[in-house]
C-alpha cells in the first residue's frame, strides 16, 4: 500500500491496478505452461509462500492460491530449500543460507525448463576451439555446429541476432552476438525494453537463411543479491522497517518488510537442447540474403534469451562471457 506500493510499481513497470495485475500474471503462467507442453517442451512455474513465523492473512493466501496456484505451507530454512530443489528438478540446491529470527514468511518462485531444439546439434561435429574472453584472453571450450540450416538472422550495425527454435517452434533461444570482441557492455547498455522488443519484431519479421552456426556448450549457475541493486533504483520504501507497508498481507505499516531478495539461476546448452531453471526469495521479516550461407559463430561474449515467441514473453535471459566452466 502507498508509498510501497507506488515504488514497487514504478520500478518493475507494473502499469495496471493490483486486481487486473495478479489476473493477468496468473493467466500468462498458465499460457507459458500450456504453450511449451503443446510444443513438446517441459516448462515447470512454481510459486510458494512458506510462513515462517507469524501469520499472514487469509485473503491474501487465497489469493495466491487461486491466482497463481501457490502453495502455502509452514516451514523452516530446510523446507525453503528444500522446495526449490525439488521445483528445480535439482538444479538449484540452495536458495537460502539462513533466515532472520524475526522472519514472518518467505515468497518463493522457481521456473524449470527443458527444451529440445528444432534441429539438434550433431555430437560429431562438436569440437574443441578458441572462444575470445577479451582482446587478451582467450580459452578452448567444445564448440556445436549446424551447417547449412535456415534460421532467422537479423543484420545491425554492432551487432547480429539469430534465433534458433526448439521443437514445435512455439519457443526459441535468441543470440544477439556483438561484432567487437569487447563490444557486449556497449550492446548492454543499450538493451532496454522497448529496443529489445523492436529488436525482437525485426528479427521475427526476417526470412530465414541458410546460416553456418557455431555455438559453444555452456553451463552457467548464478546466484544475485537483488537488495542492494533494487535500492539503486529507488525501490525503497519496501525495505524499511519504518515505512513498508504490506497491510494487505494482514501487518499494519512498519511491522512487515522485505529483509532479503535472492535469486539463483542454471543454464545448460547442449547439442540435444537446453535446460534452465531460475528461483527467486522474497523474505519478509517483522520488526540480407547471400548465396553462400552466412557464418554466425558466437566465439566472443553474447547475450541470450529463451522466450515464448506467441506472447514475447521471456523466460530467461543472461550473457555468456566466458563458457569454459570453472
Amino acid at each position: 500500500r502507498g508509498a510501497t506500493e507506488r515504488q514497487m510499481a514504478e520500478i518493475l513497470h507494473f502499469e495496471p491496478g493490483q486486481a487486473e495485475l495478479h489476473h493477468t500474471f496468473g493467466d500468462v503462467n498458465r499460457q507459458l505452461t500450456a504453450t511449451a507442453r503443446d510444443s513438446g517442451q517441459k516448462l515447470n512455474i512454481a510459486n510458494a509462500l512458506v510462513l515462517t513465523g507469524g501469520g499472514i492473512a487469509k485473503d491474501y493466501k487465497d489469493l495466491l492460491k487461486t491466482t497463481y496456484d501457490a502453495e502455502v505451507f509452514r516451514g523452516n530454512l530446510a523446507a525453503i530449500n528444500a522446495w526449490v530443489l525439488d521445483k528445480s528438478e535439482g538444479r538449484i540446491e540452495k536458495i537460502l543460507e539462513e533466515l532472520s529470527r524475526d522472519s514472518v514468511c518467505t515468497i518463493l518462485n522457481a521456473v524449470y525448463f527443458k527444451g529440445s531444439w528444432q534441429n539438434r546439434f550433431p555430437k560429431e561435429d562438436t569440437v574443441d576451439a578458441p572462444f575470445q574472453v577479451s582482446q587478451q584472453q582467450q580459452v578452448r571450450v567444445p564448440f556445436m555446429h549446424r551447417q547449412r540450416k535456415a534460421f532467422s538472422l537479423l543484420r545491425k550495425t554492432d551487432f547480429r541476432a539469430l534465433s534458433i527454435p526448439y521443437e514445435g517452434e512455439a519457443l526459441d533461444m535468441v543470440v544477439l552476438l556483438p561484432h567487437a570482441v569487447d563490444g557486449l557492455a556497449a550492446l548492454e547498455s543499450r538493451l532496454t525494453g522497448e529496443n529489445l522488443a523492436q529488436w525482437l519484431d525485426e528479427l521475427d519479421a526476417r526470412s530465414p537463411e541458410k546460416v553456418e552456426l557455431g555455438l559453444p556448450k555452456f553451463r552457467l549457475e548464478t546466484s544475485y543479491d537483488l537488495v542492494p541493486p533494487l535500492k539503486n533504483l529507488g525501490m525503497k520504501a519496501p525495505f524499511s522497517k519504518e515505512i513498508a507497508d504490506f497491510s494487505g498481507m494482514g501487518w499494519p505499516q512498519g511491522k512487515l518488510w522485505i529483509g532479503q531478495v535472492r535469486h539463483k539461476a542454471f543454464v545448460e546448452v547442449n547439442e540435444e537442447g537446453t535446460e534452465a531453471a531460475a528461483a527467486t526469495a522474497v523474505g519478509m521479516v517483522t520488526t540480407v540474403m547471400v548465396e553462400q550461407p552466412a557464418v554466425f559463430r558466437a566465439d566472443h561474449p553474447f547475450l541470450f534469451l529463451i522466450r515464448d515467441r506467441k506472447s514475447g514473453a521471456l523466460l530467461f535471459l543472461g550473457r555468456v562471457a566466458n563458457p569454459r566452466p570453472e
